[in-house]
């Protein structure tokens, strides 16, 4: 019969080995796994409570003593041919089995230690010893020759890959897991370091990385556009990536349709991160699409042209602003402008109109940059103009839908809001 204190102990080591075989299929560990099969040969002389007192002495002295290393239990014994399927659904990398013989006097113990992946045998060796019949020794030093050799084999797996960032200097890099972006690593890219040919070359940042895992990483520089990569990092697998950063376009030409219909050049200069653009350039209404103007030249007319004009053209000089920094996902940023334009009539040559020769545009839109040198603007803008002559501002004032007088010189066309369209392209 056994003590009461025998069986607490066993008690305790079959709640561990219930929880250990417990555990399940893992996605990614700290530690790596080792399979642990475990027999006792049918000539040997241990009683029950030997054999399983030795069994699981052996599974705690594995799991406490060989660092880093997690040790599971098969789930079926029997099923010693198929022990690579079920290390691989555990997780793990390595099977070692673990055969005792012989008598509590004479212990015999062969340890066999096998990759999974590469199928090969990575360490054999041979035991012998004497267990205490008090177990006293069993859970001290009795085991420690075979985890010394264990230790040697079962290194722990390189849970870490470095990225090397070579970045232009002054670069604020920043690296986050792509589910986790609000946690990010900030780091400053050095000066570059003079080689031994007089130039100079980057000096790359490095960071150590958990793997696998995938991350993003994010490069920017003043006056240069941002870059931003997403990086899958493998086991055993240093990354070095150097960022394409290209300055930001200084200049720039752009076209398009104003109130969808006329034709508006215009080229430019920009600064502040090509935030800030000071342009200047003319509207044209001598040609016009007829479908999207709200002018006509074919009033009344059941089949009207496609195309219509008026003597008018406007030299316009400008600024706008984005109202957001170059770091949308989407690429789409707001924008603010301002004009001042000259209104020239093509009537009897070219004159500046004398009614109404100037005009004040502000304008709203959205500018959404199709690759580093090709954006794409849409917006609204509204026509302010200014007339030198009081009584002309009355006269259109008071006949209904030609104008709204704002103050005795200054009056805004009844279709005060205008789309318009255009394409920039800079460099």
């Amino acid at each position: 019969m056994m003590t009461l204190r025998r069986k607490a102990l066993l008690t305790i080591l079959l709640t561990l080995t219930i929880m250990i075989v417990a555990a399940g299929p893992v996605m990614a560990q700290a530690a790596r796994r080792t399979l642990l099969l475990r027999s006792i040969s049918p000539e040997s002389t241990f009683t029950g409570e030997q054999q399983q007192i030795i069994l699981e002495s052996l599974l705690l002295n594995l799991q406490k003593q060989v660092a880093e290393t997690d040790f599971v239990l098969p789930l079926n014994t029997e099923e010693e041919a198929d022990l690579n399927r079920q290390a691989i659904i555990n997780g793990a990398d390595t099977v070692l089995e673990v055969s005792i013989s012989g008598s509590m006097e004479a212990v015999n113990m062969d340890f066999r230690l096998t990759d999974v992946f590469e199928e090969a045998e990575t360490a054999r060796f041979s035991l012998s010893g004497k267990i205490d019949s008090r177990y006293r020794n069993i859970f001290g030093g009795f085991w420690y020759p075979a985890i010394e050799q264990l230790r040697e084999v079962l290194v722990p797996i390189q849970n870490t890959a470095i990225l090397s960032i070579t970045a232009l200097p002054g670069s604020r890099i920043l690296i986050s897991q792509a589910d986790n972006q609000e946690e990010a690593i900030e780091m400053i890219a050095p000066p570059a370091e003079e080689s031994a040919e007089d130039t100079a070359a980057n000096t790359p940042v490095q960071i150590e990385l958990a793997v696998p895992a995938q991350y993003r990483m994010q490069s920017t520089l003043r006056n240069h556009f941002p870059v931003r990569r997403d990086l899958f990092l493998a086991e055993d697998a240093n990354l070095d990536i150097t960022p394409e950063q290209a300055p930001r376009n200084r200049w720039f030409l752009q076209t398009g349709l104003q109130m969808l219909s006329f034709p508006v050049f215009s080229a430019g200069y920009m600064w502040d991160e090509s935030r800030l653009a000071l342009h200047g350039g003319f509207t044209t209404y001598l040609i016009g699409i007829q479908p999207f103007s709200e002018y006509s030249n074919h009033e009344g007319d059941e089949d009207p042209s496609l195309f219509l004009s008026l003597p008018l053209s406007t030299a316009e000089i400008g600024v706008s602003y984005r109202l957001e920094k170059w770091s949308n996902p989407l690429n789409l940023y707001p924008y603010a402008g301002f004009s001042v334009g000259l209104r020239i009539l093509s009537v009897n040559g070219i004159i500046i109109d004398p009614l109404v020769p100037v005009e004040f545009t502000p304008a709203l839109g959205v500018s959404w940059r199709l690759s580093r040198r090709i954006e794409l603007i849409a917006g609204a803008s509204a026509a302010f103009q200014l007339s030198a002559d009081q009584e002309f501002t009355e006269r259109l004032d008071t006949r209904e839908a030609l104008a709204t007088k704002i103050t005795p010189w200054l009056f805004a066309n009844p279709n005060i809001v205008s789309p318009h369209i255009q394409v920039r392209i800079g460099w």
